[in-house]
């Protein structure tokens, strides 16, 4: 059997990657849009143990059932976090897989994709649910161009629902500076400092390590989450990677934050010597004391607790320090591409749709700020 293999082109400017695989006949079946080497890589590898074993790697009549199954499987071994793909497959196993389960890739028209949403409405799901829904069917059937097992992707044909926009209690200034106030001295002090002066996520900050940190030049490196991970004997508390590669960033610390830091670390240490053997070690800048991780979901209801000692509407949630944060950045005229840096965004684009009023109200104050210096 011929071998095939990875391939380097370029389109639109970019370089890309691609693979060629042998298949009946004496031809070859070529798929691109490979951003790195390394995932060609993986992809060929996949296929040629297909081949390798006696399948077809690429069979022209596979139900939607198998083929969602192996994109699933692909996914988690790519390294996506777990509860995202528990999420994937609870939304293809209730409302995607009891209409097209059965039928054949090439069968599914857009009318099928406007089946499945339409059932979710009719379920009473929430548009922000339904949008998901077609995100992971598309998902799945994008994927099945790139295998060249159908020639268009039938979600696309069907337009995105449109969600209402959430009403949003977001935190001013005073009323984050207040809540910080009332975190001193407890157990949750450090987390609601580093989220509501960098915008981490809550995983993120839980998630911190020392090492991560450079104290000389007040930044922290993001580089991986904490958060509850669902196993076969329920769920345990373990560290993730990141949603996205941009979520992967190094955020500057005001002073003020870095000196906390600094000071936290020599009552960390002070601790640590107490405890002895009793510490365990796993390097982190949030920890319950004993130098274990702090559990993501008690660093919540104390913010709950905290942000209602501090006057803050009980709408507020911990998410939203993250929110104040990119309002502040925004309003103060900060580019959004550096702003998307900051948080640590999928893309620009996905600042800007979320933020866009709050960049209209920075430029609308810069207009006033320059009416009044030049006095017009």
């Amino acid at each position: 059997m011929r071998e095939g293999g990875t391939f380097r082109y370029v389109r639109g400017g970019r370089t890309k990657y691609g693979i060629k695989i042998p298949i009946d006949g004496g031809g070859w079946r070529y798929l691109y849009g490979f951003k790195t080497r390394s995932k060609a890589n993986e992809e060929y590898r996949r296929r040629r143990h297909i081949i390798d074993a006696g399948g077809d790697p690429f069979p022209a009549d596979m139900a939607f059932s198998d083929y969602s199954a192996s994109w699933l499987a692909h996914r988690r071994a790519d390294g996506l976090r777990p509860t995202t793909v528990r999420r994937y497959e609870a939304l293809l196993y209730a409302d995607v897989l009891p209409v097209v389960g059965k039928l054949p890739l090439r069968r599914i028209r857009p009318a099928h994709v406007r089946a499945v949403l339409d059932g979710m409405t009719a379920r009473g799901l929430s548009p922000r649910t339904v949008i998901q829904g077609r995100a992971v069917f598309g998902g799945v059937m994008k994927q099945a161009v790139r295998d060249g097992l159908i020639e268009s992707n039938p979600v696309g044909a069907i337009r995105r629902p449109k969600a209402a926009r959430a009403s949003l209690a977001i935190p001013s200034p005073s009323q984050v500076k207040a809540l910080l106030e009332q975190s001193r001295g407890t157990e949750v002090e450090i987390p609601l400092l580093v989220a509501a002066t960098t915008g981490l996520r809550r995983s993120e900050v839980c998630g911190l390590q020392w090492g991560d940190l450079d104290l000389k030049a007040n930044r922290v490196r993001v580089v991986r989450g904490l958060q509850w991970l669902p196993t076969e004997n329920g769920r345990v508390l373990g560290f993730t990677g990141l949603k996205t590669e941009r979520a992967r960033r190094t955020v500057h610390l005001l002073p003020v934050v870095a000196d906390r830091l600094r000071r936290h670390r020599t009552e960390q240490l002070e601790r640590r010597l107490v405890l002895g053997e009793q510490w365990q070690d796993y390097d982190l800048i949030c920890e319950r004391d004993d130098g274990a991780p702090i559990d993501p979901v008690t660093v919540t209801k104390r913010f709950k607790v905290l942000a209602s000692a501090a006057g803050l509407d009980p709408r507020t949630r911990l998410h939203d320090l993250r929110h104040a944060v990119a309002t502040q950045l925004a309003r103060n005229g900060v580019h959004p591409h550096t702003v998307s840096a900051i948080l640590g965004h999928s893309s620009v684009a996905f600042t800007l749709d979320v933020y866009t009023e709050e960049w209209d109200e920075g430029a609308a104050q810069a207009a006033t700020a320059l009416g009044e210096a030049l006095d017009l």
